[in-house]
């Protein structure tokens, strides 16, 4: 009776890096750029998950997250002083202090950089299927699908002789992605209602651009750690 009458709730604070990268060859920002060389930079995320034991094998959790996301296309050739910024078609909002030639914004450098900041709010709804269970060690499967809405999406330019600055945004994003997920969790007990989580992650995008020239196919993957309080 004692067992059943256990609270199957627990509330878990994560926080984690992220590697970003596609599984093709495209770019982020505009198809003109899609030959340039992209640095998929690491990223962070931080969140809370409410979870849910259903037996012995399976439990359900749903969290929110907030997740950044960084592509960073570098070594952007200046070809010819009368190349204007705005020739990227997919940028947009660019400031009317920068509507002179990409020479002279970025101090005569003859290339530059671009970055994209895209900041999601994930709300990930995942079940996990426990693999191991020992006295102070549990091992989990995890598959669902994370629903991501769009926070922000900005353009910075920097350059050799410039520092980075917002350029302006991209209609390119959609308002509402979403993602595949797979991953492995570990639990370590600390104590009676406490515990300790490492996760490893793959999350396959599906419908980060709303533009059919974006032959972008991102994933990201995802080391995460955070602590688990079990109630009683």
């Amino acid at each position: 009776m004692k067992e059943e009458s256990k609270n199957k709730w627990n509330l878990s604070v994560v926080g984690g890096i992220n590697y970003l990268n596609s599984i093709t060859k495209g770019s982020s920002i505009d198809k003109n750029l899609e030959n340039n060389s992209i640095d998929h930079n690491f990223s962070y995320n931080f969140g809370v998950y409410l979870n849910y034991d259903a037996n012995e094998k399976f439990s359900f959790r749903v969290g929110i997250h907030k997740l950044q996301m960084n592509y960073r296309t570098t070594r952007i050739l200046i070809e010819e002083p009368q190349i204007q910024l705005g020739s990227l078609t997919q940028i947009n909002g660019i400031s009317t202090q920068y509507t002179g030639t990409i020479n002279s914004i970025f101090n005569n450098d003859s290339h530059i950089n671009i970055t994209q900041k895209i900041i999601y709010i994930e709300v990930p709804t995942e079940l996990k299927y426990r693999l191991k269970n020992n006295h102070n060690y549990k091992l989990d499967l995890i598959a669902g699908y994370s629903t991501l809405f769009l926070q922000n999406n900005s353009i910075y330019g920097d350059s050799n002789n410039t520092k980075k600055f917002k350029i302006g945004t991209t209609d390119n994003v959609s308002k509402v992605n979403l993602s595949m997920n797979l991953g492995i969790s570990n639990q370590f007990e600390l104590s009676n209602n406490l515990f300790l989580n490492l996760e490893l992650n793959y999350k396959q995008y599906l419908n980060t651009y709303n533009k059919n020239n974006m032959n972008l196919a991102p994933f990201m993957i995802n080391l995460q750690t955070g602590l688990t309080y079990k109630v009683q």
